[in-house]
């Protein structure tokens, strides 16, 4: 088929057909502005192309039509893509969406999405393929991909900095958030000093998090050391913007500079607003996971370390070592007389004597009611009686309860390993401590069977 002699052609559409680019075009519907279509012959040869090519691909229509897409694609795909058109030319178009990497103008390989309709333009039977940037669906994949797997903060918000299209324009993003009171940050290629990573006071990003408002400004704010790296990065305009994402620690930041001869930052008002809710929703599903393992190792009522906790300590531990099997004496009575809410009382201040008489290489946990067990790591028999000796004396002094003043007690019972740590070491503190219940109680006893 000939191409027409006059091909119509301005910045959001070209075509090179010889019938009406009218009839083409009522094909063509799209309502959110963000949409490229591509009319094809069956070889591949682009016949029109309108739509945000530039934003997309960083060329305006003219220059792809009369070229053959399939040499825009990645050479990876390109089986895959010659495939789909033949299958399509022979049993009808695929439905549904598939996505291919193209050849963006700077050089670099974009993910863009596709699904494809058959139109003609009055002279000849075409392919229409729709298209729009993939880059939003590959980071909102690679972001739930990392969630998954449980990978850090800095993993999970890196492929966030794909959210606005930075390759070509020259715009860089950068996230900053606090952690535990430091700073830090993922960017495009930014040093912390212009994404708010430093937490350094008296800058923008310290305003951000202070009023909790939105900053947008040029260079001719920031002081000289950091003008001097926006400049040598090409960059002069910023946009910061704050994420709530945490009761106690500061909002996290999103900014976006855009290059010195570039367009305003307001042209990326959509990766900004995805950004903030990406940046949300990994910072809180972050804590709740971490809150979560806490609470799975943790107990409750005391916050020491659980049983599950205790065993997986006991498992990783080497060498020699000994554990302490604790059961407080006279709990039960206290309880019984004074309500539960005193019997809490007293095993969240027996909890903080017992952390106060070990080392502090020891791990101290609960393992339900009123037993505790110490593992101490690397102790031999006369430190882990040491430790049980400063336990026993400890516990008897009296408590000062809001019901009253109580005194209990504590027997315990030890035992030692000299070669590995596990469950069976356990048991047989467990045995000790009831020889110590036996014989009187607010006793300490070792266990005879001690490894050789």
């Amino acid at each position: 088929m000939e191409t027409s002699a006059t091909p119509t052609s301005n910045e959001s559409l070209a075509y090179i057909g010889s019938g009406s680019v009218e009839t083409l075009l009522e094909r063509f519907v799209s309502s959110d502005g963000n949409m490229i279509f591509l009319a094809l012959r069956i070889d591949g040869t682009v016949v029109l192309a309108a739509g945000p090519l530039q934003r997309v691909l960083g060329m305006a229509p003219g220059a792809l039509v009369g070229t053959n897409i399939l040499d825009r694609l990645h050479p990876d795909e390109l089986e895959r893509a010659i495939l789909q058109m033949t299958t399509d030319e022979q049993t009808g178009l695929s439905p549904g969406i598939t996505r291919f990497r193209a050849l963006h103008a700077d050089g670099e390989y974009v993910p863009v999405e596709i699904f494809a309709a058959d139109v003609g333009d009055g002279a000849e039977d075409l392919i229409g393929v729709y298209a729009r940037s993939g880059v939003h669906q590959v980071f909102l994949e690679d972001v739930m991909a990392a969630l998954l797997q449980g990978v850090t903060r800095h993993e999970a918000l890196a492929p966030v900095c794909n959210t606005i299209q930075w390759h070509g324009m020259g715009s860089h993003l950068a996230i900053g958030w606090s952690e535990s009171g430091r700073f830090h940050q993922v960017s495009t290629g930014l040093p912390d000093e212009l994404g708010g990573g430093d937490g350094a006071t008296g800058t923008p990003w310290a305003e951000c998090r202070v009023s909790r408002a939105e900053v947008q400004a040029s260079v001719a704010v920031l002081d000289q050391d950091r003008r001097r790296l926006a400049n040598e990065l090409g960059i002069s305009s910023f946009w910061i913007a704050p994420v709530f994402w945490h009761d106690v620690e500061p909002p996290a930041t999103v900014t976006i500079w855009t290059r010195s001869d570039g367009p305003s930052t307001d042209v990326h008002s959509y990766g900004m607003r995805i950004a903030r809710n990406m940046v949300e929703l990994i910072l809180r599903w972050c804590d709740q996971v971490e809150e979560l393992s806490q609470a799975a190792r943790q107990d409750a009522l005391t916050g020491l370390a659980n049983r599950r906790s205790l065993y997986s300590s006991l498992h990783a531990a080497t060498g020699r070592g000994a554990v302490l099997y604790c059961d407080l004496d006279r709990f039960k009575p206290i309880n019984d007389e004074f309500g539960h809410a005193a019997g809490d009382e007293l095993l969240r201040m027996a909890a903080l004597r017992l952390e106060g008489c070990v080392r502090e290489s020891d791990v101290v946990a609960r393992l339900g009611g009123d037993e505790f067990a110490v593992l101490c790591v690397g102790a031999g028999p006369e430190e882990a009686t040491e430790v049980a000796e400063r336990i026993r004396v400890a516990l008897l002094l009296p408590f000062a309860i809001e019901a009253g003043e109580v005194t209990i007690g504590v027997s315990i019972g030890v035992a030692v390993g000299a070669d590995g740590l596990d469950e069976e070491l356990l048991s047989r503190a467990d045995a000790a401590l009831g020889e110590a219940k036996a014989s009187g109680r607010a006793n300490v006893k070792v266990a005879k069977d001690l490894p050789g």
